[in-house]
């Protein structure tokens, strides 16, 4: 097996004073921000529900879910909408609110390092955290977003 072949396509995707790292093929569209139609008696970091490819699509900031200040979209602001988790329905995606454009990231075990768990946030939606080029990113547990989406 090659290097190459070691290599997961994946996305940074910026918030407010952190960043994401996700494979590329957990994200169906990274989208330009459009009507934001609120979910009354829904916690604070659901934004609200978005049109999106003719589905009603819940926008959440990741940033309220681990306890930070919730993000609001901005100017610069993109959607990134993710397929299903585990255990859903084909049609329930969801998406989180990113800061500006992600930007695609080849990793590798050559690539990255393990950042130091004292470090991230205290929270079940952070399966771990990675550093590359000196950048710190969290990798979301994504069974961990469906409970919280899904109790």
């Amino acid at each position: 097996m090659s290097a190459v072949d070691d290599r997961i396509h994946s996305l940074e995707i910026p918030l407010i004073g952190c960043s994401l790292l996700v494979p590329s093929a957990a994200v169906a569209e990274v989208t330009n921000p459009t009507t934001l139609h609120p979910v009354p008696g829904g916690p604070a970091w659901l934004l609200g529900v978005v049109g999106w490819r003719a589905q009603a699509v819940s926008l959440v900031s990741f940033e309220g879910m681990i306890g930070k200040a919730v993000s609001n979209p901005q100017p610069t602001s993109k959607i990134v909408v993710f397929y299903p988790v585990s255990g859903r329905r084909a049609g329930d995606f969801y998406a989180i609110l990113s800061a500006s454009e992600p930007r695609p990231q080849s990793v590798s075990a050559n690539t990255l390092e393990i950042e130091d768990p004292s470090l991230l946030p205290d929270s079940p939606l952070i399966a771990t955290g990675v550093r590359i080029k000196s950048r710190s990113m969290m990798i979301p547990d994504f069974d961990a977003l469906h409970s919280a989406f899904y109790p």
